[in-house]
């Protein structure tokens, strides 16, 4: 797209109501300091889970083991959305992603990781109602809101639980983690992880429809950003875990030594009763666990397999190879597509343009479409049930907002109204609801009783809110703003 000439990088903006307005001034250096204390502070969270799964696991067994996991994927992605404090994001899309990304490492590493290498080697093969019934929401709808003294107390119990998208992609991509990581050992596990996502969507449409309170429209950062990179790392996942799984498989430590004749009569001592053995081959101990053996062990493959000790039937090894290969094939395609892709379109934009335009222009206004919003400054406070406005919006057709109090005027959710500043045009607030007309200054109580006055130069020229400017299509045939 040019513009006086100059090629443009044209982008799609975030939504409205996807806007921070509180964290817009910080600095991108601060930003990326924040971004990395908030890695590193997921890092230490991580390990010391592990640690202390590991640890309880030693101490009281597998399932008291199992148990702590599952407190730690209800309590730490509470933990991650405070550490979300240290954060300053301009979007909820980018917050979104970045609370993504922290909770879906912790559940991977915490839920499949960890029981991998804490589980002894020879031990790996035999390794939704709380929402629905949120009893806390349901004492507030028909317990406390009855009861209330006044409309706005009663309304706000009524105000569903919030909720983060990035948390319920995790559900759903940890699910699909697990049934992939098992998947070789136990391939039931990808029936169950079917069973286990249809009853998760379920639940969750119902939450949605019922029982959540409306979250911002972030668009489609976060699905683009699970299909880019987190399904493709839970397939990279899949290959090379199977590699192994593969490789070291039956993880008995026990490999043939070719010698026969072993069987017969034989007694431990003279208290045991005889045990007839008619087994006729033997068997020496040897490390099937190919993260010991001495050779670089990726890719595993059957060449790799010690010369003392070779376990592998001649169907393993050949499946060995074709997994082995595979998942090198499918590590160097991630490699290449995810971050490759990125690298060549970087360089590419050095020396020329590379921005394509998508779709044709449809000769309609913005005006004329009634569910766009405008980008209006509003900060969303807890106990207040509407956004908290900071902003003149005289002039700015009403539609625009996002949202509407039928009971109120937005002079009553208007900050501007709570501190005076010079350059005011009114002081006194519409108490009832103007949207009967295009904007607020058409109102009949706007002309009549709301105090207006004229801006002063210092006031235009020191402004201490956001101002907000509206240039509406003033002929219908005309599609130019």
């Amino acid at each position: 797209s040019l513009f006086k000439d100059q090629l443009l990088s044209v982008i799609e903006p975030a939504e409205p109501s996807a806007i921070r307005w509180l964290e817009l001034s910080t600095t991108r250096t601060r930003k990326m300091i924040q971004r990395v204390i908030g890695v590193a502070t997921t890092a230490i969270i991580i390990t010391l889970s592990a640690l202390v799964v590991n640890r309880v696991r030693d101490a009281y067994g597998a399932f008291i083991g199992g148990l702590t996991v599952s407190i730690f994927n209800f309590l730490i992605p509470n933990l991650m959305k405070l550490t979300m404090l240290l954060e300053r994001h301009r979007t909820e899309d980018s917050r979104q992603t970045s609370l993504y990304v922290k909770i879906a490492l912790f559940r991977w590493v915490n839920t499949a990781i960890i029981a991998l290498f804490i589980t002894p080697f020879t031990s790996t093969i035999g390794q939704a109602t709380n929402e629905v019934l949120d009893l806390v929401q349901n004492i507030r709808k028909h317990i406390l809101a009855p009861r209330a003294k006044t409309q706005l107390e009663m309304n706000l119990n009524f105000h569903g639980n919030k909720y983060n998208l990035a948390e319920r992609y995790t559900d759903f991509t940890k699910i699909a983690f697990i049934a992939c990581f098992y998947s070789t050992l136990f391939p039931g596990a990808l029936f169950v992880c079917a069973l286990a996502l249809c009853v998760q969507y379920i639940v969750d449409k119902f939450l949605l429809m019922r029982v959540w309170a409306t979250a911002p429209f972030i668009g489609s950062q976060l699905s683009r950003f699970t299909r880019r990179y987190m399904f493709p790392t839970t397939l990279v996942v899949l290959a090379y875990v199977s590699a192994y799984a593969w490789a070291q498989f039956p993880y008995d430590n026990l490999c043939p030594t070719g010698e026969v004749g072993f069987e017969g009569k034989y007694s431990a001592d003279s208290s045991m009763q005889s045990r007839v053995v008619s087994q006729t081959k033997s068997y020496s101990f040897c490390n099937q666990n190919f993260f010991r053996l001495e050779a670089f062990p990726y890719p595993p493959l059957p060449g790799k397999q010690p010369e003392d000790g070779v376990w592998m039937t001649d169907d393993q090894e050949r499946i060995t190879d074709i997994w082995g290969w595979t998942s090198v094939a499918v590590m160097v395609s991630f490699i290449m597509g995810v971050f490759g892709q990125s690298v060549w379109i970087g360089f590419r934009n050095i020396f020329q343009g590379i921005y394509k335009p998508e779709g044709r222009e449809q000769h309609i206004d913005f005006g004329g479409v009634e569910e766009i919003f405008g980008y209006v400054p509003q900060i969303p406070v807890g106990g207040f049930p509407f956004p908290l406005l900071a902003c003149d919006i005289d002039d700015v057709d009403q539609n625009l907002v996002g949202w509407n109090d039928r009971q109120n005027s937005y002079d009553i959710h208007n900050l501007i109204f709570d501190v005076p500043y010079a350059g005011m045009r009114r002081t006194k607030r519409i108490e009832e609801n103007t949207r009967g007309t295009p904007t607020l200054k058409e109102n009949s109580a706007y002309l009549l009783n709301s105090q207006r006055s004229f801006p002063t130069e210092q006031g235009l020229d020191n402004p201490i809110f956001s101002i907000v400017k509206q240039y509406p299509v003033m002929n219908p045939s005309d599609t130019t703003t």
